[in-house]
């Protein structure tokens, strides 16, 4: 068990890992990065509250309580599923960055500024909107919904999947590289 009080990131970061459940607060300013490694499971008392950067990696994740992030969210290697309210419910992120990950939005509708991922899958059945650019380099947009992208598409290569959900583009879509077979 780790935190049953609150933990501030004034400066510069913190890493914490092997952890099985997560309580209390954590909060982070602008500029700095808060690092969750190993996995673990924020019960629905706990809050992710940052201005700065959060990071979920090598490890599951699950995540019942509050979750805010105005600076860039990243899955890396790892499961994320979130159930409770994004960022009291407005459902706004800073960046959503995931690389040979899985995150799970469930039903919350999600908007953030930029998207990208990297051989990850983005699951949940809220409506997704990207204000910025969406970066594929292989992965899927999983679950019912619809992903309106105002920015520029951009699928760098692999393979790209909607798998039941509608794709909305409102900017300019580029397709890079080419798969022979």
């Amino acid at each position: 068990t780790l935190n049953a009080g609150t933990v501030e990131v004034l400066r510069g970061g913190l890493s914490l890992g092997a952890t099985q459940t997560i309580h209390g607060t954590f909060e982070a300013a602008a500029g700095t990065t808060l690092t969750f490694t190993e996995g673990g499971e924020f019960d629905a008392a706990s809050e992710i509250d940052s201005a700065g950067n959060v990071s979920f990696r090598f490890g599951n994740y699950v995540i019942d309580g509050g979750y805010r992030a105005d600076g860039t969210t990243l899955v890396f290697a790892s499961t994320a599923t979130f159930n409770g309210p994004i960022a009291e419910g407005t459902g706004q992120l800073g960046s959503l960055r995931l690389e040979n990950a899985n995150a799970d939005f469930g039903a919350s509708e999600l908007r953030v500024n930029h998207a990208t991922l990297v051989n990850s899958n983005l699951y949940g059945t809220g409506d997704i909107l990207v204000s910025g650019d969406l970066r594929f380099e292989d992965g899927a947009l999983v679950g019912e919904g619809t992903v309106t992208v105002e920015g520029t598409i951009t699928c760098a290569s692999g393979r790209v999947w909607l798998d039941g959900r509608r794709l909305v583009n409102e900017g300019d879509f580029y397709l890079l590289g080419t798969t022979s077979g």
